[in-house]
Order: C-alpha cells, then structure tokens, then sequence
C-alpha cells in the first residue's frame, strides 16, 4: 500500500499525460497539486511529514513550475536526474561519519551491523547515481513520449528489482524473531 501512496503522483501524471493526448505540460500542471496533496494527507494521517516525500514535493514544484512558467518540458525531465544526484550525493556526503543517514532513516526499522550500514548506504547511493544518469541517458536520446514511459514503468521496474536484490542481501542479517539472533542461515 506504501508503494501506492508512493507512486500515487506519478500514476496520476502517467493517467493525465495519456488522457490529454501526451500534453507533458497538463500533466506537470497536475502533478504538482497532486504531490502537495500527498504531502498533506500524509501530515493528516501521521502528524508529520516524511523528510523524503517532502524534499520531493518541493523539487516536483520547483521543477514542475518552472517547465510551466518556461514551457520547457527539459525541467520536469530532468527533475528525475536532481532528486536522485541529491539522494545519491547526500548517501555518499554521509559514508565517512559514523552513523551513516541511511541508518539514522531506517534503524528504528531494522537492526543491522555497523559493517553492513555501510554497505547498504554505499549501494542505494550507487542505485540513485545510477538511476539519475539513466534518467539524462533517456531524455537525451529519446522521444518525451518515451522518457514518460520510463519515468513511470522503467524507474518503478528498477526501484522493485533494487530494493528485491537489497531485501535479499540484506535477509541474511535480519534478526530471527524467536532467537533475537542474526540469521545465519542465508
């Protein structure tokens, strides 16, 4: 269901980019309300805003606005690039400290070695860089038409086979709920 909440903007653009017969500009038009009203019914239902969905929510306007205020649709393309540079970047700004921010996100969720911290921040940094230079490699070479369809179905494909390789590594780790040990047996 989290996926879905997720995703919820970019569904809503793909639906709005088909049904105004690929007008990206519509479709920018929408996503913007459409983010900041996920941002707001998160708020509603948690009491506070998730650091991640907001930094997107504002990088969509930023980004969204200003391919509508130019009608440039470039802006929105390459707002892929930015938020997964800056992901990226910040993973890796975070590498030499202790507590890596990965962890810092997502201890209170799951408990790991400090070794292995380090290594799931390292490969979710790589997978944003990675996903980022796509991204530039796709709106450079191909249609809008085709960089939607990547934006939609080719990051959700990447993101779903990432983080399915991530729970697989990171399966070997994870504490037995009987034993309150690490599974060995992975």
């Amino acid at each position: 269901m989290k996926l879905l909440f997720d995703f919820f903007p970019v569904i809503i653009f793909f639906i709005v980019y088909l049904w105004t017969g690929q007008n990206i500009f519509y479709a920018t038009a929408v996503i913007i309300p459409v983010t900041i009203l996920q941002v707001a019914l998160y708020w509603f239902k948690n009491k506070t805003v998730d650091k991640v969905l907001l930094i997107n929510c504002l990088l969509v306007t930023l980004f969204g606005s200003i391919t509508l205020l130019l009608h440039q649709e470039i802006y929105i393309k390459l707002k892929v690039t930015a938020i997964s540079w800056l992901y990226g970047l910040v993973l890796l700004g975070s590498q030499p400290f202790k507590k890596k921010l990965l962890q810092i996100y997502m201890e209170q969720h799951i408990k790991l070695p400090q070794k292995i911290w380090s290594h799931v921040n390292l490969m979710c940094a790589f997978y944003f860089i990675v996903v980022g230079a796509v991204n530039l490699y796709v709106l450079a070479n191909y249609s809008t038409e085709v960089w939607v369809k990547f934006k939609v179905f080719g990051v959700l494909s990447l993101s779903v086979v990432f983080y399915l390789g991530l729970s697989l590594y990171l399966a070997k780790y994870m504490e037995d709920p009987h034993t309150k040990t690490p599974n060995t047996k992975a």
